[in-house]
């Protein structure tokens, strides 16, 4: 079972979690350096050369990393960001979309 709750947190019958034997797998927060990495692969795969400017990439890592240190958040940022820009008919995404 695959689930962003503790085991301990889940409620099932003893059947249920014996049959399922459930076991914790932990994942750690990503650092900002992590994240800006990921951003820019992502970037790099998505997005029109020079349409994401580095400072971008480096305040939204920067922010989640301090938050929450969640990819899934950090990319939706970026997206959200990238969608603003869009819906104004420009070219380029910057620091003013993330907010």
């Amino acid at each position: 079972m695959v689930s962003n709750q503790h085991p301990t947190t889940i409620e099932l019958d003893p059947r249920s979690r014996s049959r399922l034997n459930c076991q914790t797998l932990e994942f750690n927060s990503y650092n900002a350096a992590q994240l800006e990495q990921i951003l820019e692969k992502r970037v790099e795969q998505a997005f029109r050369p020079g349409s994401v400017p580095d400072s971008v990439i480096t305040k939204i890592a920067e922010q989640v990393a301090e938050n929450s240190g969640d990819c899934r958040q950090a990319l939706s940022l970026l997206l959200q960001a990238a969608r603003k820009a869009e819906q104004k008919g420009l070219t380029e995404v910057s620091e003013e979309f993330l907010t």
